[in-house]
């Protein structure tokens, strides 16, 4: 399954009112990760914010065990043996960072897919 938001921005009042909503998005988003979680091969969460939510109160997880980098400044991590989807790759993507084609990089990478030059 992919589950994503749209690139479109919603106008808010005020900056307490755009933080609220994102917040509500990230905890939407980790609710429906961890009810899919048994399904999932692998996870790829972008922005620092979603992806802390995600693996906190929607995962569970208070660790994750650190792999390496995918990609400069995109990091690998696996929930733990003891979590409730143990060893679940989960590729971190700062919401910063990367060009128009890196989130497709990295999916395609996550996938096993050969990269072309």
């Amino acid at each position: 399954p992919v589950l994503f938001t749209s690139r479109g921005e919603m106008q808010c009042r005020s900056a307490a009112e755009r933080r609220r909503l994102g917040l509500e998005l990230a905890a939407l988003m980790a609710r429906l990760a961890a009810a899919l979680g048994p399904q999932l091969g692998y996870l790829i969460s972008k922005g620092g914010i979603t992806t802390h939510t995600l693996l906190a109160d929607g995962l569970g997880l208070a660790r994750v065990e650190l792999q390496g980098q995918l990609l400069p400044g995109l990091s690998l991590v696996l929930t733990p043996a003891e979590a409730l989807v143990p060893a679940l790759p989960v590729l971190t993507f700062p919401g910063n960072l990367g060009n128009v084609d890196t989130l497709r990089q990295a999916w395609a990478l996550m996938e096993g897919e050969p990269q072309r030059p």
